[in-house]
């Protein structure tokens, strides 16, 4: 089963245009290169990207959501948090 950020928030503001999106800043915070975070969490750069350019919502199962936790040095149980403030 797959899981959106909103899905896992409830509800999330999202990014428009000017602001950058939550899965860069995050991915910046944690000092991750966009190569990195993809191999860290199993999807493709060019699928990273996208989520970072706002034109595809990111869509994992639990799992990757734990795994990108950790990239980012967020302890799952906060990740929800986290979004809703970086986005």
């Amino acid at each position: 089963m797959l899981f959106t950020p909103a899905e896992i928030c409830g509800t999330m503001t999202i990014a428009t245009q000017s602001e950058i999106h939550w899965v860069r800043k995050m991915r910046e915070d944690a000092g991750l290169t966009q190569e990195k975070l993809a191999v860290a969490i199993g999807v493709c750069v060019s699928t990273l990207r996208k989520w970072e350019r706002g034109q595809v919502e990111p869509s994992l199962p639990i799992q990757q959501w734990v795994k990108f936790a950790s990239a980012v040095n967020v302890p799952f149980e906060e990740l929800p948090v986290k979004i809703t403030n970086a986005a």
